[in-house]
């Protein structure tokens, strides 16, 4: 698995139903992003600021956070997700924003996990941070267009609340993601 510059685009309904996990240290690729892509990937989001599309313009953002997260420029990639999340609410896409949120919580978490011992102070805002997206992650998910997929995202959030230390936060996204299954498994 390469950066997202490096794969074909999928349309903007199928690119929400998976969400892609970009910050999650297991997930990411043995192979970082090639250095060709991630000029791709920049050299597209030129094009998109100077007059492109708001949906190009927040793919090309997009595109070019995982390049930079892959290569592990974790403040960069974060940067970059959070301007993709403000033309995603241009957009008006909710589906879109709530996996941004993820990713951007997912990325945060791995910032505090890296911080964690040379820099106390950095750790504790990235762990903030990432408590705070998770929260808006699964405060929209029952907006979320696929059921299913609001259950992915309180267990994404779920797990990075576990990880920065909010434990009964955490409990609380989980027993909402079981009470959801158990709707789901009653409307089949």
């Amino acid at each position: 698995m390469s950066c997202l510059a490096c794969q074909p685009r999928r349309g903007p309904v199928a690119a929400h139903k998976e969400p892609t996990v970009i910050a999650n240290a297991s997930a990411l690729p043995t192979q970082p992003c090639l250095q060709p892509s991630l000029q791709a990937a920049s050299a597209e989001l030129l094009r998109c600021r100077s007059g492109a599309s708001p949906y190009e313009t927040f793919a090309a953002l997009s595109d070019l956070a995982h390049c930079y997260a892959e290569q592990g420029s974790l403040t960069t990639a974060e940067a970059y997700l959070d301007e993709a999340l403000t033309w995603s609410r241009v957009l008006g896409s909710q589906d879109a924003q709530v996996d941004l949120l993820c990713q951007l919580a997912e990325l945060a978490t791995r910032a505090a996990q890296m911080d964690e011992k040379v820099n106390q102070d950095g750790a504790r805002k990235a762990r903030a941070r990432a408590c705070g997206h998770a929260l808006a992650a699964s405060a929209l998910a029952p907006h979320v267009a696929d059921p299913g997929w609001e259950i992915k995202v309180l267990l994404r959030a779920s797990d990075v609340l576990e990880s920065c230390g909010q434990r009964v936060e955490a409990i609380e996204l989980q027993i909402r993601a079981v009470q959801l299954l158990g709707l789901e498994v009653v409307r089949d």
